[in-house]
């Protein structure tokens, strides 16, 4: 990294936000000097457009890193999802065998010498659906979601449309330069 930094001969101790507010600043200088570019004026202005350069590559390089970081711990916790789905229901099939031991035995309790297994009836039955329901016992359900094609479409034609605007959106690429 400290290499990174140092290749340009620039060392970078000013943030991208310094350097843009020290850009604006400066084209406000050349604003208002109508023009007029003088040597004082012309030396901070390639300065800043070095710095902006290399601060330039040294994001691309950061982003570059950070999403390599961020592919690798994505693939950990896909890892640690499914070894946590695989203790989760381990952890289920233990406590199932338990309670269908105690219903084959006709009992109420398992005890050992330090932990006890106790099973009683819910407070609630549980519903189980097992095959086709007659129609007296099904529901309709209605759902109302915004069209978003046709409200798309509608806009796109200049139509108003109370409650949904369009709003453009930027995209960012990063690309080696080609010299």
């Amino acid at each position: 990294m400290e290499n990174y930094r140092h290749r340009e001969g620039i060392k970078m101790t000013k943030t991208l936000v310094n350097i843009t507010q020290d850009l604006i600043a400066t084209q406000t200088k050349l604003e208002l000097s109508q023009g007029e570019i003088d040597l004082a004026l012309e030396a901070e202005l390639e300065e800043l457009s070095r710095e902006l350069t290399v601060k330039a590559d040294h994001y691309a390089y950061r982003i570059e890193k950070l999403e390599t970081m961020a592919d690798y711990w994505q693939q950990k916790a896909a890892e640690a999802k499914t070894i946590a789905i695989a203790i989760e229901s381990h952890i289920d099939n233990m406590k199932q065998r338990i309670k269908d031991t105690l219903i084959s035995l006709d009992k109420r309790e398992i005890a050992g010498e330090v932990h006890k297994f106790t099973i009683r009836p819910t407070s609630k039955p549980k519903l189980i659906i097992h095959g086709e329901i007659p129609d007296a016992y099904n529901m309709q359900t209605v759902t109302v979601k915004p069209d978003n094609e046709r409200i798309k479409e509608a806009l796109l034609r200049g139509e108003a449309v109370q409650g949904a605007r369009l709003e453009q959106g930027m995209t960012l690429r990063i690309d080696y330069k080609k010299d």
